[in-house]
């Protein structure tokens, strides 16, 4: 998703499910699902960023959706997805820093 536009909806989205890799690359992959114009969408993402033991499951994160098209989305979840699309960091998220790595 290349930025916010007119078409864009932030929304919450609650993570079902995770999958990470054990090799040298790890990385964890988070599954939620989010709920638009009264429809539940489940979509995933890699995070890279991520350590691949982080507690995520049943948390919620900002989605940023295509309102135009609702399978165009990406999950906000570290300080540099949120600034990917100039949007400040809430507080409420502080706790998910200490599993970034640098």
């Amino acid at each position: 998703m290349a930025g916010v536009t007119n078409n864009s909806k932030i929304l919450k989205a609650r993570v079902i499910g995770t999958e990470h890799s054990g090799n040298r690359n790890n990385y964890l992959k988070i599954i939620v699902k989010y709920e638009y114009l009264n429809t539940e969408y489940e979509t995933e993402e890699v995070k890279y960023q991520l350590e691949t033991y982080t507690p995520v499951i049943n948390k919620e994160f900002p989605i940023i959706i295509d309102s135009l098209n609702v399978s165009n989305s990406y999950i906000l979840v570290s300080p540099s997805d949120f600034s990917r699309f100039n949007i400040s960091f809430p507080d409420s998220l502080n706790w998910i820093k200490k599993y970034i790595r640098d």
